[in-house]
């Protein structure tokens, strides 16, 4: 008889709890509905994405333009460095040409001041005329540093230009070299020449 009362008081709890258990869960359950109910995400307005999808094309069309600009800034550059460089190889291509022609007519051509002076009756570059070749006239006087004229030592070049200016002979056989300067006005001209003459052969 004890027993029996043990089991129906073990059964009628077990009837609470599922009841009691059953209870919260349906209560659970609503106020989840309630909850979900709540923070529900209202729909996206379609001029809004619209607006999103246009401004984020817009940016990338930024980007690309930005990177095209860049890119064609890095060409413009290289073309104007390379445009640079040939024009600086032209003028270096300019100037040696110059000098090979300078080098050239100073081997064959008498220059201005000896058209100028006259010189071209008695003198050549390279052959001789009435006097001697300028050409030979440097080579003699190469590497010398004094000049005797009428007896008396100067400098080189000051020597040479008395004889060009005053005149004088000897030193080339027996044709006197006419004065060419004799008031001495024209030194700058004949110190020139005189450069000149002496530079052919070095």
């Amino acid at each position: 008889m004890k027993l029996l009362h043990i089991k129906c008081y073990f059964v009628a709890f077990a009837f609470f709890c599922v009841s009691f258990l059953s209870g919260c869960a349906t209560g659970f359950n609503t106020n989840s509905g309630q909850h979900d109910q709540g923070v529900a995400v209202p729909p996206v307005n379609a001029d809004t994405l619209r607006r999103s999808e246009e401004e984020a094309r817009k940016r990338k069309e930024e980007r690309i333009r930005q990177q095209e600009e860049a890119k064609q800034n890095i060409e413009n550059d290289k073309r104007k460095a390379e445009a640079e460089q040939q024009e600086i190889k032209a003028k270096q291509e300019q100037q040696r040409q110059a000098a090979e022609r300078i080098s050239s007519a100073s081997a064959t051509d008498m220059p201005p001041l000896a058209k100028q002076y006259g010189c071209i009756a008695c003198h050549a570059i390279d052959k001789k005329v009435v006097g001697p070749a300028w050409m030979d006239v440097s080579k003699k006087y190469k590497g010398l540093t004094q000049y005797t004229y009428r007896y008396r030592e100067y400098p080189l070049e000051a020597g040479l230009m008395l004889k060009v200016s005053m005149g004088g002979n000897g030193s080339w056989g027996s044709v006197p070299m006419i004065a060419n300067d004799p008031g001495g006005v024209h030194q700058a001209d004949i110190g020139e020449l005189v450069k000149f003459i002496l530079a052919l052969s070095k």
